[in-house]
């Protein structure tokens, strides 16, 4: 009985919210708060949860599909995507991205099918498999070096593929791809997604032992994020210092950046402190370190 009880009182909770999260706002708010997030490619933003987002998605595909403005409903789709990625719900993502690359080859809509394309090498990459999710990514790429307007989603979408290449050390070729994303970057130096070549370049010299290098280019994130205070900048800085302190031997540090970073990692079990280490805090740090691919997405 108690149990029935609790189950009722957690539907009508949720129905509650959702009917309050439709509520809140029109569709024109919704796209309002959603901008940031569409104008720099961001995967979420203050302001905007993975819950507003997944539910905004199927609110407003209707009324885009109906304007034909797939580059918004593209863009909102592979955020819904990312977003139950970060809910830890896998096979969902894996069925909206899916769809979504279908939806892109009805149209005959290649930006959508490299949006989407991205968005299923970043479920490959949450089910641990960064090999297929480079492939995706580099399909992705190629698509978009085609399309002009697409200046924006290929910076992040290159930044992404050279981050997770830097934290599974395939370190063949990395230097092109960070001086090609850097003349890209050059173009706009202004833009927030300048932010995306010192991360690559802190991340390619903590790999490559140069550390001092590698803070100065961790100092040029730092700046750019007090212009452009966005989360997810935050939380690429805090996992690099990380992982920064890990190649100085520097533990208690990086242990403290990470467990600043555990409230975005779904899998709460995946970084227990070993019992039996002669050295638990490097132990955990380490493990930490090993789930760090999630924040490249």
């Amino acid at each position: 009985m108690n149990r029935n009880l609790h189950h009722i009182i957690t539907t009508i909770i949720t129905v509650f919210i959702s009917v309050t999260l439709y509520a809140a706002h029109t569709n024109a708010e919704r796209l309002s708060l959603l901008q940031p997030l569409i104008q720099y490619d961001l995967a979420f933003n203050t302001g905007v949860t993975t819950d507003s987002i997944i539910l905004w998605e199927k609110l407003l595909t209707p009324e885009l599909e109906k304007q034909q403005r797939y580059d918004i409903l593209f863009q909102l789709k592979a955020m819904a995507v990312q977003s139950s990625i970060t809910e830890g719900n896998i096979s969902l993502a894996i069925d909206n991205a899916n769809s979504m690359y279908k939806k892109a080859k009805e149209i005959d809509y290649p930006l959508g099918t490299a949006l989407a394309l991205r968005a299923i090498g970043n479920t490959y990459l949450s089910s641990s498999t960064p090999q297929v999710a480079i492939g995706s990514y580099e399909e992705a790429i190629e698509i978009m070096q085609q399309i002009p307007e697409a200046d924006i989603y290929l910076k992040n979408a290159l930044s992404q593929m050279i981050l997770i290449k830097l934290n599974n050390r395939q370190m063949a070729g990395i230097e092109k791809d960070i001086n090609y994303l850097e003349a890209l970057c050059d173009k706009r130096p202004d833009s927030p997604c300048y932010f995306y070549l010192p991360c690559c370049r802190a991340f390619y010299e903590i790999q490559s032992d140069k550390l001092p290098s590698a803070l100065e280019h961790l100092q040029k994130m730092e700046r750019i994020y007090a212009k452009h205070p966005y989360p997810y900048f935050l939380l690429l800085i805090k996992y690099l210092y990380a992982s920064y302190h890990i190649a100085a031997k520097e533990y208690t540090q990086a242990l403290q950046s990470y467990d600043e970073l555990l409230p975005y990692v779904k899998e709460p079990g995946s970084c227990k402190e070993s019992q039996t280490s002669k050295n638990p805090v490097r132990t955990k740090t380490y493990r930490y370190h090993k789930n760090g691919q999630k924040f490249f997405h």
